[in-house]
């Protein structure tokens, strides 16, 4: 008799349970793409593109004349000394470890940035999160990186987007 009040009791809050989370609003959010869409973001990378314009026209110059040295290498190397080979491939070499270091150089102040505008605009973002928490009574939310599969009609990401947007126009 025991048992089958135990089972009765089980299915019962089982049912019950299932009942309240059908009703429990779920969404998922991608922070990282809404921020980094957002009217923000893209100030910012316009930003960091005239800040690092100097190291792009560099590069660019850099990538030209090892492009130049490797035509004259495939236009002359049959006629070059190997002495004049061995220069042009050191000169190539050197041509091509300064860019990398241009390289390596960018991708570190970017990545610095962009950690940077993440902490600065995170007051905004839990703001935006809340308010629509709030406006769409969301009982529980997901970050897209939490989950393998979401329903698009349950993604509120592109909704952050509008209210990140809005909230900068303030």
């Amino acid at each position: 008799m025991k048992k089958i009040i135990s089972a009765l009791v089980i299915s019962v809050l089982s049912l019950a349970s299932s009942v309240a989370f059908a009703e429990s609003k779920i969404a998922v959010v991608d922070i990282y793409r809404a921020l980094m869409n957002s009217e923000a973001a893209k100030a910012a990378v316009a930003e960091l593109q005239n800040e690092f314009k100097a190291e792009q026209d560099q590069l660019s110059q850099l990538e030209q004349e090892i492009r130049t040295l490797q035509e004259k290498g495939q236009k002359d190397g049959m006629l070059m000394s190997d002495e004049d080979k061995r220069r042009l491939f050191e000169e190539i070499q050197s041509k091509q470890s300064d860019a990398k270091h241009i390289i390596q150089k960018v991708r570190k102040m970017q990545t610095n940035r962009e950690k940077e505008f993440l902490a600065q605009n995170k007051p905004m973002i839990d703001a935006a999160l809340k308010e629509l928490v709030d406006e769409l009574k969301i009982d529980l939310l997901l970050t897209r990186e939490a989950t393998l599969w979401v329903s698009p009609s349950m993604d509120i990401t592109l909704k952050l987007l509008e209210k990140l947007n809005t909230k900068e126009t303030k």
